[in-house]
């Protein structure tokens, strides 16, 4: 009898120092899982606040504007009141001056600013990019945390509640709340 137990008990030992590593690579995985999720909880933080200051930027760039087409249109009435003086004076080599100034002024400016909003929405695009590609990974990060933890629950239901307390650890919930059905399991097993 006693030379067939042992084989059995070598084989349950083995099994149980098994089952002790694959809890210990399940633990560390679920750390790393927290500290991924912390990481990308910083990020999202950190993107919101970028979001808010680009906001903030993009309503005082919309104040610039109407003070520039403000001074646009001002400008473009003094070049016109200064061509119909020159007109009145025929100096026509002023006056072409002076039309060139306008049309230069009244292409340059709304170009230089669409230019401006054009860049500002493209660093907005790669903010929100970056952020939906880290949402997807919080989401796998999430979803591989309850597989460890399917993982954990099964290990945990194939050991004897004595097994599980020599090895510090707390049975599956279902375990908890039927003792007597856990036990009678893991001793049929």
């Amino acid at each position: 009898m006693s030379d067939d137990a042992a084989p059995e008990l070598r084989g349950l030992l083995e099994r149980f120092d098994s089952s002790r590593e694959t809890l210990d690579q399940l633990t560390e995985r679920l750390r790393s899982l927290a500290l991924a999720e912390e990481t990308s909880s910083q990020a999202a933080d950190s993107i919101a606040s970028a979001a808010e200051q680009l906001e903030a930027s993009a309503k005082q760039l919309e104040a610039l504007t109407d003070a520039a087409t403000a001074a646009q249109t001002e400008l473009k009435g003094a070049v016109e009141a200064a061509g119909d003086f020159l007109e009145r004076t025929e100096l026509s080599e002023v006056s072409d001056a002076l039309e060139s100034v306008n049309e230069a002024t009244s292409k340059t400016l709304p170009e230089a600013i669409r230019t401006a909003n054009e860049q500002t929405v493209e660093r907005i695009n790669e903010r929100l990019g970056a952020l939906e590609q880290r949402l997807a990974d919080l989401e796998q990060l999430r979803q591989s945390e309850a597989d460890l933890r399917a993982q954990l629950d099964q290990v945990r239901t194939k050991l004897s509640a004595r097994k599980l307390a020599q090895l510090g650890l707390q049975p599956p919930a279902a375990t908890q709340q039927q003792p007597s059905s856990g036990g009678q399991d893991a001793a049929g097993s």
